[in-house]
């Protein structure tokens, strides 16, 4: 269980630190964009609600991995149908990447980073589980 508490941590250390995004000047996204081989982020209030909403949803969902990761043996669960909700996501954000005509090494990194990440989840679930089991149930006194 050690181990699933770790990487929930890591992933959710790693997906909150796009709160960097949310505030981010605009000028440093589209730079960001620029750099990441993708067009000039446009101006307008739109393009910048998405880009630092899809921020703020990183954030939330790292810190719910945190908060996950110390809570294990209660929600282990729901751990394994939300890995392989992120495996689904996966294939969503390949159809987007595809669709949106991204960068092959962006969608590359963005989809294997997903399913990856996943099924990692899902088998270090599966490993945790009898432990999780064992300290989710309360001692009875004797």
């Amino acid at each position: 269980m050690r181990l699933l508490r770790s990487w929930l941590i890591l992933v959710g250390v790693v997906q909150s630190a796009a709160v960097i995004a949310v505030f981010m000047p605009h000028s440093w996204m589209d730079l960001c964009s620029r750099l990441m081989g993708v067009d000039s982020l446009p101006t307008g209030s739109l393009p910048n609600y998405l880009a630092r909403l899809s921020s703020a949803m990183y954030v939330v969902h790292g810190t719910m991995l945190i908060i996950t990761a110390w809570n294990l043996p209660l929600v282990l669960p729901i751990v394994i149908p939300f890995a392989r909700l992120t495996i689904v996501l996966g294939g969503i954000m390949l159809w987007i990447d595809i669709a949106e005509r991204m960068p092959i090494v962006w969608t590359l990194f963005e989809t294997i980073a997903l399913v990856v990440s996943g099924g990692l989840t899902e088998y270090l679930a599966r490993r945790a589980a009898p432990q999780a089991l064992s300290e989710a149930k309360p001692e009875r006194a004797m």
